[in-house]
């Protein structure tokens, strides 16, 4: 994007969307994040996009991240970050 003066903006890929998706969508995301924790602590420490069942993206920035997930055709990505395991629960999910 550009301003009427030729200058760059910044745009930040992890800000709110435009649309986003209605209440109540993403139940596929939400169950799989709550019956596959052992598959995600091989992501602790990480932002993670998952798309339906599929993890399409991961990494330590969240903007890079969301990048990756939209050059994969994921307009809306649902972006979460796994925390680091405690003695508490072994995966730490963290919004």
């Amino acid at each position: 994007m550009a301003e009427q003066t030729g200058r760059l903006i910044e745009f930040d890929p992890v800000q709110s969307h435009p649309e986003p998706p209605a209440a109540g969508l993403r139940t596929r995301e939400l169950e799989w994040r709550g019956t596959h924790r052992e598959v995600l602590r091989n992501f602790a420490g990480q932002w993670v996009v998952l798309e339906g069942e599929e993890i399409v993206a991961h990494g330590k920035d969240p903007q890079q991240v969301v990048i990756a997930a939209r050059a994969k055709g994921i307009q809306v990505p649902y972006i979460f970050y796994v925390g680091n395991p405690t003695e508490v629960s072994p995966v730490t999910l963290e919004w």
